[in-house]
């Protein structure tokens, strides 16, 4: 009867809302069986005592150092490439800035023992390591006013915090020598300089914005994905918007949003949590703000590990047979869904196509290699109807009404391409040599109404290249180096002379 756990279970409700009006229903369904998972975790926590959590708790330094270890003994193993993304530590998360936090989480554990004997102290520092590893700008300022606001307030500790400093400093510089590699460490110096990754998130998120505006009851699970190329004004491709608390209304609503704020802010602010338990979920929901922690189960489950659940009513369960059946239906739910998200993981296609065939990146995979144009137009429209924004089903339906000489429904086909992916300069240039042909081949024909046609259809490609770079902002050039539309030079040049030989011809 807890309101948090309530609000838990209505974030789901509103979650399978999402698999009738989301962007996605495929990815929809597999969003809200995803995220059943929490509640159920959340449900398994309540049968724990208080002590039992806080015994939980204790054991993820110890975890955490030991995933830091192995991940690091694999560097010289052909399984660098599971733990290690480029040159940072991404450890059993395989993503740095959640594994950093995951470590940090450790951390604040630990010294919440107050118990300052070897094990915690070498602890320490392999956590410290590790986040060094992972090269996580946040996690490093978020380490670094730790140790600010630990040094001023705990008197008792201030030798143990400059001890640890010191070493850490030596390890780091040890690391760099013996592995030549500088770029993690190099990363942390761009917090003082250009940081061009600060700017991207917050594009990110204005964008994310606009979507929630215009869809207030959630995209469904992916949907900010696949929306972002209609939505974007310079190019990026990102899964997550790099902001749980907005990725929560994109993905099921506004009203989830405000519940799981409602969630940490009950906890955070509840009388029976602790103060190590408040610190820990502090620290989630801030970073939280700037990633996407939520969509890793483990961070939820030491988030649920921190929270008191009140009005706790006790129901015994007479476990009837259709208990049992549900459990085994939503039980085999959960192999099948887990199942297909491997074999996707693995890049095992042809499998999925078998098994999974409702899925769009099944779909966008059979669309890229299938070599008949009929069943390539059968999965295009299957495409369209799953999910509208899915820019490559219309590329191929263009493709197939320009080859039957459809050019009317060509130029349609090629207009939504262009609006779905608005960013992808090739796309602009393709479509113009395409209409350039056209043009040519109406002009000689003396098809004098096809011309003009696509003339007009020239001139609204340049008005769309114009448009598209006046709606670019201060933001999205500290973001990115160069975030203008810029065709090539040939491109430019002959979209002037069609607009010259337009109004000369037409408008006088």
């Amino acid at each position: 009867m807890d309101c948090s756990f309530l609000a838990l279970g209505l974030i789901g409700i509103f979650h399978m809302g999402t698999m009738v009006y989301g962007i996605d229903k495929g990815m929809s369904l597999i969003g809200a069986i995803r995220y059943l998972v929490i509640p159920l975790l959340a449900l398994l926590l309540l049968q724990m005592e208080k002590e039992k959590k806080q015994e939980l708790l204790k054991m993820i330094p110890d975890i955490a150092a030991i995933m830091t270890i192995v991940s690091v003994v694999c560097y010289a193993s052909p399984l660098k490439k599971y733990f290690f993304q480029g040159s940072r530590l991404g450890g059993f998360f395989q993503y740095s800035n959640t594994f950093a936090l995951f470590l940090l989480l450790g951390m604040i554990l630990l010294v919440y023992e107050n118990c300052w004997e070897k094990k915690q102290i070498v602890e320490l520092l392999i956590l410290i390591a590790g986040i060094f590893l992972t090269g996580s700008k946040g996690i490093f300022l978020f380490l670094f006013f730790h140790a600010v606001y630990f040094f001023m307030k705990e008197k008792s500790w201030r030798k143990q915090i400059i001890a640890l400093f010191i070493i850490s400093i030596f390890i780091a510089v040890i690391t760099v020598v013996i592995t030549g590699n500088h770029q993690n460490f190099g990363r942390f110096l761009l917090l003082a300089g250009k940081n061009r990754t600060m700017w991207k998130r917050l594009l990110y998120d204005l964008d994310g914005l606009k979507m929630l505006k215009g869809h207030p009851l959630g995209l469904g699970y992916m949907g900010f994905y696949y929306l972002q190329p209609s939505m974007q004004v310079v190019k990026y491709s990102t899964k997550f918007v790099h902001n749980d608390i907005l990725q929560m209304g994109l993905d099921a609503g506004v009203v989830s949003m405000f519940l799981l704020i409602a969630i940490f802010a009950k906890q955070i602010f509840a009388k029976d949590n602790n103060k190590l338990q408040k610190h820990l979920l502090l620290v989630i929901f801030l970073h939280s703000c700037i990633d996407f922690n939520l969509q890793y189960f483990v961070i939820w489950m030491v988030a649920l590990s921190c929270m008191e659940f009140q009005k706790i009513k006790v129901i015994e369960l007479n476990f009837s047979k259709l208990y049992y059946v549900t459990m085994a239906v939503i039980g085999c739910m959960f192999v099948y869904i887990g199942g297909i998200s491997y074999l996707e993981y693995s890049g095992e296609i042809e499998r999925l196509i078998r098994y999974a065939p409702w899925m769009t990146t099944v779909k966008i995979h059979q669309l890229s290699i299938e070599t008949d144009a009929n069943q390539a137009e059968k999965i295009a429209n299957d495409l369209v109807k799953r999910n509208p924004y899915i820019s490559q089903s219309y590329g191929v339906k263009a493709e197939i009404a320009y080859l039957n000489k459809d050019y009317k429904q060509m130029m349609k086909y090629e207009r939504e391409q262009i609006l779905h992916r608005k960013c992808e300069v090739s796309l602009y240039e393709e479509y113009i040599t395409r209409l350039y042909e056209m043009l040519s081949s109406a002009d000689r024909n003396g098809r004098k109404e096809e011309v003009k046609v696509y003339l007009e259809e020239l001139l609204w490609i340049q008005q769309l290249l114009e448009q598209e770079n006046r709606e670019i902002g201060e933001l999205a050039y500290r973001a990115v180096v160069n975030p203008k539309l810029e065709i090539g030079a040939n491109y430019r040049q002959y979209l002037i002379q069609i607009n010259a030989y337009y109004k000369s011809n037409y408008e006088n």
